[in-house]
């Protein structure tokens, strides 16, 4: 069975669809599958090396040619909206990815691009292990202060009132959109994404 969402935000205007298959595997997904009541995206490129991580509370596929995730899924309870631990920064190479796939913070060490989260660690400050999962590396793509500081955080903020407000809290997966062959940053050769993309869904 699968599933259609149209993407809600993005860098340039474009428009995503995206495929989710709630086909069970073992894995890292089937021990994740209650974050993923949708099924797990199904991206364009599915030959590409990756790996999958299934975290305390999110889950992703790591793209592992482009060392950024394709996509994260992660739910937003009503409590977990109200989480005030603070910010841990603890940025460093997510140990579970093979040897010299992970990025580094030091990939980042340029002036463009900031180490964005995919899933932000504010979804995550009710706890600290898991708001300090969401520092590694294998949940950030490079983005620009704009757009990272900007729209990024915006939509972070609201989607967290959403949660707040809702019976059900809400559900969100997000991910990157590349180009033929995009920009790279870093020793690692992190890949740069032309865009970003996010779905929400509030269960009410």
């Amino acid at each position: 069975m699968t599933r259609s969402w149209l993407r809600l935000l993005g860098g340039p205007a474009a428009v995503l669809i995206v495929a989710l298959s709630a086909e069970a595997k073992a894995g890292p997904l089937q021990d994740c599958a209650a974050m993923l009541p949708w099924g797990a995206p199904v991206m364009a490129a599915q030959g590409a090396p990756h790996t999958d991580l299934c975290r305390l509370a999110y889950v992703l596929r790591h793209n592992d040619g482009r060392h950024v995730p394709d996509w994260v899924a992660w739910p937003t309870g009503r409590t977990h909206a109200a989480g005030c631990i603070p910010r841990s920064d603890s940025f460093r190479t997510d140990p579970d990815l093979p040897p010299g796939i992970g990025a580094t913070p030091a990939d980042y060490n340029e002036p463009n691009y900031d180490q964005g989260h995919v899933a932000g660690d504010a979804y995550f400050n009710y706890a600290v292990e898991p708001e300090r999962q969401s520092f590694l590396m294998s949940n950030m793509t490079p983005q620009t202060g704009a757009s990272n500081r900007g729209p990024y955080r915006i939509l972070e903020m609201a989607s967290r009132e959403w949660a707040a407000a809702s019976n059900g809290g809400i559900w969100t997966i997000a991910g990157a959109i590349f180009s033929a062959r995009p920009k790279t940053i870093g020793r690692t050769k992190v890949a740069v994404p032309a865009a970003n993309w996010k779905i929400v869904v509030r269960d009410n």
